[in-house]
């Protein structure tokens, strides 16, 4: 149909191809990176996600998203011109985690209640870091200070808010939302029930992110045979992964740099999100400009807050000095064609499979 489509089955070979020769000419790397993976998932990722997705999942199935809705209600409307059981989802965005939000927003689709202009209206500014791996993981770990992680977790809250707030109208406001009797899209009519679907929707959900943060690592640690400038290797994880992303950014000492990464999210992020994204209706070019908007505008508001919060990085044990050396091949060039494929291979791969859709 298109001249994508065409060339879709050799672009997935390639890429297939390109990735299997890294494992083997360089396993030492991959197995790090999967190893650290996994310290990653088990100290970060697990602890500070999964009771969000289980509690995003159960307020939906229960009914109580009914009413922090009700409570809620005028702010929602009146601040960000969206339904009132829209609430649940932007509080659980702004404080459980990536893919929490969204995921909330889509089963709110799936349900039939709220529609789906009023959920990609959500993707533009829904989608953040939480503060347990900003404040702690990045700010505290990573940076050693805890003041600087609360002030990228709050440029990251403001940048957000604000994005939401100044959002042209773009859906017509019901006078009344219906909301269904018990806010279960699933049937289940007992408390019992929603606690088990949504504890196993909650583990196929951080599976799926697990998974996605182990196949991105892996990309990351290969990065240095391609990419070997200093200020272009930041970049590049950045894109890729956001938590190898706020660690180069944190090698060159700019927090503002560091929370641009976190509001990019990442490549892994956004392969999460593409099952939510879809149910959303959101085109992929779309949201990335409007997480392109979400980093340039969290840089300049942390840029602010340090004029007024000073915060003082102590050195880092990490720097891009300390990057490997080693090559796989002589010139740069099909080097940077075979991350193009890969690349390119995991969005296709995302797209086409539905068992990463988020539920």
């Amino acid at each position: 149909m298109s001249r994508l489509q065409k060339y879709k089955t050799p672009l997935v070979c390639a890429a297939c191809l390109a990735y299997a020769a890294l494992l083997l000419s360089h396993p030492e790397l991959g197995t790090a990176a999967l190893r650290d993976g996994l310290f990653l998932c088990a100290e970060r990722l697990i602890p500070s996600l999964l009771p969000f997705l289980f509690l995003a999942g159960f307020l939906l199935r229960s009914g109580a998203a009914a009413l922090i809705g009700k409570l809620f209600a005028p702010l929602t409307r009146q601040l960000f011109r969206l339904p009132a059981i829209c609430a649940p989802v932007v509080l659980m965005a702004l404080s459980g985690g990536y893919p929490v939000g969204l995921s909330l927003a889509a089963s709110l689709v799936r349900s039939g209640q709220i529609p789906a202009a009023a959920a990609r209206r959500m993707t533009r500014f829904c989608l953040g870091a939480g503060p347990a791996f900003v404040v702690l993981g990045v700010g505290q770990s990573l940076l050693g200070s805890s003041r600087a992680g609360w002030i990228l977790f709050t440029a990251l809250i403001v940048s957000a808010l604000l994005i939401g707030l100044l959002l042209p109208q773009g859906i017509s406001m019901p006078s009344r939302t219906h909301i269904p009797p018990h806010g279960n899209e699933s049937g289940a009519t007992s408390l019992g029930g929603a606690l088990s679907e949504s504890i196993e929707s909650a583990a196929r959900q951080m599976l799926n992110i697990c998974v996605w943060t182990l196949l991105f690592g892996t990309l990351c640690a290969y990065l240095p045979l391609f990419v070997h400038n200093e200020y272009a290797y930041p970049a590049a994880c950045a894109l890729l992964e956001v938590a190898a992303g706020s660690q180069s950014a944190a090698s060159l000492g700019s927090l503002p740099l560091i929370a641009a990464a976190l509001a990019w999210g990442g490549l892994c992020v956004h392969c999460q999100i593409l099952g939510p994204l879809k149910v959303c209706g959101q085109s992929l070019p779309r949201f990335w400009f409007w997480r392109m908007v979400h980093a340039g505008l969290a840089a300049l508001i942390c840029r602010a807050l340090l004029l007024i919060f000073p915060a003082t990085l102590p050195d880092l044990a990490l720097s891009v000095s300390a990057m490997p050396s080693a090559q796989l091949w002589q010139f740069s060039t099909p080097a940077a064609l075979g991350l193009a494929a890969m690349g390119a291979g995991v969005l296709y791969s995302g797209f086409r499979r539905e068992v990463f859709t988020n539920e």
